[in-house]
């Protein structure tokens, strides 16, 4: 028992639940961010282009789905710019368009390199060329 004016020393368990709760707030978080990013258009622009760039060393679309697709990239491609002139409003047309390109060149050489060091039959490039499929049955605007 406790003498008057003495406190008692907390447990461990309340200690464990707001570190656990503390955690989970991380968790959520890390976890909210990583799911923006995922929309965001200059990273949406990074998996067209991939998508593109295996499909055309791997794939074998149909013209029609080729089609589709480059419509679809030039969607993701004008929300790209715009993602661009609003970090950047000061910048010409011409230097952003250079800019989105730039990236565009960059990746397409990344996901060339890695075809020729592991070949199509890699699961990435699979799914890379599974999304070119899917990111065409989109109807994008």
């Amino acid at each position: 028992m406790n003498e008057p004016g003495q406190k008692q020393a907390m447990g461990f368990g309340p200690i464990a639940a707001i570190l656990i709760l503390v955690g989970y707030l991380g968790f959520e978080v890390t976890m909210l961010n990583a799911q923006r990013y995922r929309t965001e258009p200059l990273f949406v622009h990074h998996e067209f282009v991939t998508a593109d760039q295996a499909t055309l060393r791997c794939g074998d679309p149909g013209a029609e789905e080729r089609q589709r697709f480059q419509s679809n990239l030039q969607a993701v491609e004008r929300n790209a710019l715009a993602e661009l002139r609003e970090t950047q409003p000061q910048a010409a047309a011409e230097e952003l368009m250079r800019q989105l390109e730039a990236l565009a060149t960059e990746r397409i050489d990344e996901v060339d390199a890695f075809i020729d060091a592991n070949g199509c039959k890699h699961k990435d490039v699979w799914r890379w060329v599974k999304l070119h499929e899917v990111r065409a049955r989109l109807n994008l605007r």
